[in-house]
């Protein structure tokens, strides 16, 4: 299952950083590749030529590997067993189904002409280009980052193809998540070799972006948004090692660049009025980096990268060096100064270059140089504030961005914690608080931290942005959208805010997942949630239930049961993907469906009541009962299937209830035998209800399970063609009884049905009778309380009578009560009852 991009200190030991070229030149496509992956070379099917369909197929479960972007680990999803461990716990997971067919490319076929999928990928349409758009979400993308960190060379070469990817046209998916796992990846790298290959991906980058079909020609502003955003960050990386190393740049190269800031110019002046964002941001560092005052001048290095040369090798001795004081540093004085004498592109990048020392994933004992480095960035933030910092937009964008990257993505808990109050720290400033635009910037940048795995962040950030202080308040529904977006990575989870329903404990919406229509539930996060390390509410325990037995239902593949992709009952929000179904609920569907020709609609509802007697018989074998069948709790999807939910209502059948349902053949004693003899409860039961003859006519007792005499005038006085009249009432040894004849010429609905007799049309007309006769009593304010084929007596072929009211119960109301149908009646089930 997704989840926040955190890591472990033992993912850090694994990871090779080695320098040797030797061994690696390249992207190991390779890897973790199964045989069926090379039985298939040469040029791939035709986008027309579909794969042939496999109804064999293998239902798995994933989780996503610490520290991971879009790398899940898959392990098949065992089937059910009736009998087996029934645990209901917090997990998240995504499930999936596996075919046995071949795929239709392999990662061989796309690395061996990448160029040529992409290009058809962008000229093929709808079917053909989803399948394309898929494979490479869910399997070269995880391929490439399962790849990165063998070697340098294999490094260099998945930039690369990172970087060909964002240039695709027709798929803005695949350009957002090739991006944000370009960033993800460069990172975590340190770049210490030589930055020959940044040199490739910056080449690679600027000409997808400022060529006439690059970024400036899209729509999407989300896109170009990010496309510039991780071009700056790529110039970063790249200067920082020219500045470092002092070598100098070509100047081919910076001709180059000074038609990117040329370019940029002319598209500044389209939003100089606009909002300050990221993407403005983006623009004027650009401008900024490769401005002639950051490039070389002739032969020599500009003063400019002179001065940040300097403060850059103070910074390193001091994240180095654990005796050198932070008094001593020319930096922090610089900043303190009121008068400004460094410029805001150089303080970013003093600043970039901390995150990246922070962020970096580093073998253990380098871990005190993260602490040094996230000491001194913590440092600089505090100088620059001091001298009326909090009033800088850029700056306010970019410290906030880099603290929630530094909380959400590093893999020790203290960093995080650290970063999570320098953020408060940045947000309480006072001269921030009075410019609007930068709190809203900070508040935005801050908010994604309230789904933090860290309760300890969670407690800090609610109290800080909550502007209600009540523990009861509920976050808004966009907040949970976004992060549900954020963490799903390459599986493309989008909520387009169209809301199903809504109560006080949760939200049901629609979304798309995995290129389908699905149906996201999410549990309501409110303020007092946020403060618990792991809190225990009933809304939760539901949700767990469901989650749970939706998992163990989806390896049976079993038609009538709703098509569980993921869930998350592990951190917040908590939440179930499933599939979409197009009717909605029974009930609804119904209420719709009013207009439908009679004969028509009979052959449907045939089919759905099939449909829900499969799911609970398939729930029988299991040994598990659904408690709560209903119409809101059925689900119509197309051809009118039919599927049960309202899982979190499944229970274990015991032992004791199994041996009970099979308890009916016993033969029932009149009440005169069963006078002053002891019996046990199973018999106490049975004497419940006598079935005799009298002068051919079949009458039957029943002692009445609420002995009111009041209630007894209320049956007596019931009139309706589709109930058996009450005969007569009796007081027998000291409990009411009431005696009723019904026409059993041809039995209950139950035996009806099961010799075969009842005509298929016949079925919905018996059923809307009974229907009719519980409406009756509910008007009467009475409940049945034992409704049950064997309780429906057959008196023609076209008629049935609703019978055995002995268990049936009266509604009280309130006297400001107008009708029951609020009231509830509560008795105890009877042992012979287990399947009502």
């Amino acid at each position: 299952m997704a989840s926040e991009r955190s890591g472990s200190t033992a993912a850090l030991s694994s990871i090779d950083y080695t320098t040797d070229n030797s061994s690696c030149t390249s992207v190991d496509t390779s890897d973790s590749l199964t045989p069926s992956e090379f039985s298939y070379s040469g040029e791939d099917r035709q986008d027309n030529e579909l794969p042939s369909q496999d109804t064999r197929t293998l239902w798995e479960v994933g989780e996503l590997s610490p520290g991971s972007y879009c790398t899940y680990s898959y392990y098949p999803l065992e089937s059910e067993q009736r009998g087996g461990d029934w645990n209901p716990k917090a997990s998240k997971e995504i499930v999936v189904q596996k075919g046995f067919v071949d795929s239709q490319w392999t990662i061989v076929s796309f690395f061996g002409d990448t160029k040529r999928f992409i290009q058809k990928m962008d000229t093929t349409a709808n079917l053909c280009r989803e399948r394309r758009e898929q494979f490479i979400l869910l399997e070269v993308l995880p391929h490439l980052e399962k790849s990165w960190g063998k070697c340098f060379e294999s490094n260099k070469d998945i930039y690369k193809q990172l970087a060909r990817l964002s240039h695709c046209v027709s798929s803005g998916q695949v350009v957002r998540h090739s991006l944000r796992l370009l960033l993800h990846l460069i990172c975590r790298d340190n770049f210490k070799i030589s930055h020959g290959s940044l040199l490739d991906l910056e080449e690679i980058m600027r000409l997808s972006i400022f060529t006439p079909q690059g970024v400036f020609r899209r729509d999407k502003p989300s896109e170009r948004t990010l496309e510039l955003f991780a071009y700056s960050r790529i110039l970063l990386l790249l200067l920082r090692s020219v500045v470092l190393q002092g070598e100098l740049l070509v100047v081919d190269l910076v001709n180059d660049w000074k038609k990117v800031v040329e370019e940029l110019g002319r598209h500044q002046k389209q939003i100089k009025n606009r909002k300050k964002d990221t993407l403005r941001y983006s623009m004027e560092l650009i401008c900024a980096l490769l401005s002639n005052s950051f490039l070389i001048e002739s032969t020599e290095l500009s003063p400019k990268i002179e001065r940040t040369e300097k403060f850059l090798k103070e910074c390193q001795e001091f994240c180095g060096n654990p005796n050198k004081e932070s008094k001593d540093l020319k930096i922090l004085q610089t900043l303190r100064e009121k008068k400004k004498t460094l410029e805001w592109d150089e303080l970013h990048f003093i600043l970039y270059h901390l995150h990246g020392k922070v962020h970096s994933e580093r073998p253990t004992p380098q871990m005190e140089t993260e602490r040094r480095a996230m000491l001194l960035l913590g440092l600089v933030i505090e100088a620059y504030l001091s001298a009326d910092g909090g009033e800088d937009w850029r700056f306010c964008l970019a410290v906030s961005q880099l603290l929630v990257e530094i909380v959400k993505n590093n893999v020790t808990k203290e960093l995080g914690q650290e970063a999570g109050s320098r953020l408060i720290y940045l947000l309480r400033d006072k001269k921030l608080q009075k410019k609007p635009e930068c709190r809203a910037i900070v508040e935005k940048w801050s908010s994604q931290l309230l789904f933090s795995p860290d309760p300890e962040i969670r407690k800090i950030m609610i109290h800080f942005l909550s502007q209600n202080q009540r523990e009861t308040i509920t976050l808004p529904i966009e907040r949970h959208s976004e992060h549900l977006s954020s963490i799903y990575g390459t599986q493309t989870l989008e909520i387009n805010g169209a809301i199903i329903s809504q109560n006080q404990n949760c939200v049901i919406v629609r979304g798309m997942f995995q290129q389908q229509k699905v149906v996201v539930k999410m549990l309501n996060v409110m303020k007092n949630h946020l403060l618990g390390e792991d809190p225990k509410f009933e809304a939760r325990t539901r949700m767990m239930y469901e989650a749970h037995n939706l998992r163990l239902l989806s390896a049976s593949s079993h038609p009538n049961f709703p098509v569980l992709l993921g869930f998350d009952t592990k951190s917040m929000p908590y939440h179930i993907i499933t599939a979409f179904e197009c009717w909605g609920n029974l009930r609804t569907f119904l209420q719709r469906r009013q207009d439908v020709e009679s004969r028509d609609q009979a052959v449907h509802l045939l089919r759905m009541l099939d449909g829900v007697v499969c799911a609970l018989l398939h729930l029988e074998k299991l040994g598990l009962v659904h408690r709560c069948v209903k119409a809101e709790n059925i689900l119509v999807g197309d051809t009118f299937v039919c599927k049960l939910s309202g899982l979190h209502s499944l229970r274990r059948l015991t032992l004791q209830t199994i041996e009970q349902d099979t308890c009916g053949s016993h033969t029932l004693s009149s009440p005169e035998k069963s006078d002053h003899q002891q019996h046990d409860q199973y018999e106490d039961v049975l004497q419940d209800f006598v079935q005799t003859k009298n002068q051919g006519t079949t009458e039957i007792w029943e002692r009445l399970s609420q002995q009111d005499i009041q209630h007894v005038k209320e049956l007596r006085c019931l009139k309706n063609p589709h109930l058996v009249s009450i005969y007569e009432d009796k007081l027998f040894h000291a409990f009411q009884w009431i005696v009723s004849r019904p026409n059993c010429a041809y039995g209950t609905l139950k035996d009806y049905v099961l010799r075969r007799e009842c005509k298929e049309e016949h079925i919905v007309m018996f059923l809307s009778q009974i229907a009719s006769a519980c409406h009756y009593l509910h008007s009467k304010h009475i409940v049945h309380g034992n409704l049950r084929a064997a309780c429906v007596y057959v008196e023609s072929p076209d008629k049935v009578q609703v019978g055995r009211l002995g268990r049936s119960k009266s509604l009280s109301m309130s006297p400001y009560e107008v009708t029951s149908t609020s009231c509830v009646a509560v008795a105890p089930m009877p042992v012979d009852a287990s399947r009502w």
